[in-house]
């Protein structure tokens, strides 16, 4: 049975220690974000739907990264198979957010109207320090990294995937 749809929350990265620990890349504001979810799934063309469950005996921060220590897994050895794979969880798994607040899967895909026209697509984002940066696919096939600020993100209205933008111009 497939696990869909799932949404990528973060991937491992290497092994830490001898005693089956991994370090991980998580994708989320807080690392108590990931308390909400119960299932975690990695793929794996092996099993039926090509997912299969993970759970966590515990997860860490340590020296500005995190540790995780995944159920079943007590040595380096078996760890070293999950490197580079990565980590989802059940898009009904997440948390209704207060009004005003998206997650960052629910900005991906809106198309971003400015000045009265479609400019184009919100494709991907990444991060700077504290910022997020939402990548832009302009309707004339360039992009734009565009600061998510209400300055430049004026309007966002997720049912009707479409964002109100202004002020592009100065990024230009």
């Amino acid at each position: 049975m497939a696990y869909t749809p799932l949404v990528l929350i973060g991937r491992f990265t290497k092994p830490y220690g001898l005693k089956g620990h991994i370090k991980v890349q998580w994708y989320v504001d807080e690392i108590n974000d990931l308390g909400a979810f119960e299932r975690f799934f990695i793929e794996d063309r092996k099993v039926p739907g090509g997912y299969r469950e993970v759970s966590f005996v515990e997860i860490r921060e340590y020296q500005k990264a995190y540790v995780a220590k995944v159920t079943g897994m007590d040595d380096r050895t078996a760890v070293e198979s999950l490197v580079g794979k990565a980590i989802y969880v059940r898009e009904e798994d997440f948390p209704p957010l207060p009004e005003g607040e998206y997650y960052i899967k629910d900005i991906l895909g809106c198309e971003v109207r400015y000045q009265g026209s479609v400019f184009g697509v919100v494709e991907n984002f990444f991060e700077v320090g504290q910022k997020t940066l939402f990548v832009i696919k302009m309707t004339g096939g360039k992009s734009l990294a565009v600061p998510y600020e209400p300055r430049y993100f004026v309007r966002v209205d997720v049912a009707a995937k479409q964002i109100e933008a202004e002020h592009l111009s100065e990024l230009l």
